[in-house]
């Protein structure tokens, strides 16, 4: 299908726009990228790859009527070009401010519950010193407990045969 040149033209103004749009998504994805750990930049380099193959495919059939266009992947690979060239720079600065201020204000909000996790350090440590010497306690005297020691053989515990019998009768409990 042959498509009209004042149509080619729009979709590839759009195309130059979703590359400024990359351009934008990446920079600011950077931001958090540069102030997490090393070890979530995986993470953030699949969201984007994920953003820029969704938009494109998502993008290209709506525009070109259903073909992805090598015009289109090239035109908006130049709009990304062309906003990392001239407004990358100001976009960076302006979101690493933001960013030293969200870090700033994050600072804020969380230094009450350092102070408060400061002043319940040391009743909490002796709390837990107190528990383990309970335990400690509670636990060393069932060795003792439960030990069964040799009975002496000269105690008067053991009954003869017919004092046992006999005293079974008395009780009337006897069932010979």
């Amino acid at each position: 299908m042959i498509l009209d040149a004042c149509i080619q033209q729009i979709s590839l103004l759009y195309a130059l726009i979703l590359g400024i749009t990359w351009g934008i998504v990446y920079d600011l994805l950077r931001a958090f990228r540069l102030r997490l750990p090393f070890s979530f930049t995986w993470l953030f380099d699949f969201l984007y790859c994920f953003f820029v193959i969704a938009t494109l495919f998502l993008f290209a059939p709506y525009y070109s009527n259903g073909y992805i266009r090598a015009t289109i992947v090239i035109s908006a690979i130049l709009g990304f070009t062309l906003y990392y060239v001239s407004l990358g720079r100001l976009v960076r600065k302006i979101t690493q401010l933001l960013g030293d201020l969200l870090t700033w204000l994050v600072a804020l909000l969380v230094r009450p519950f350092i102070l408060l996790g400061s002043f319940l350090t040391k009743p909490l440590e002796k709390f837990s010193i107190f528990l383990q010497k309970s335990i400690k306690k509670i636990f060393s005297f069932p060795r003792r407990w439960f030990t069964m020691r040799k009975m002496p053989k000269d105690t008067n515990m053991v009954q003869s045969q017919e004092e046992a019998e006999h005293e079974q009768f008395q009780n009337g409990w006897f069932l010979d």
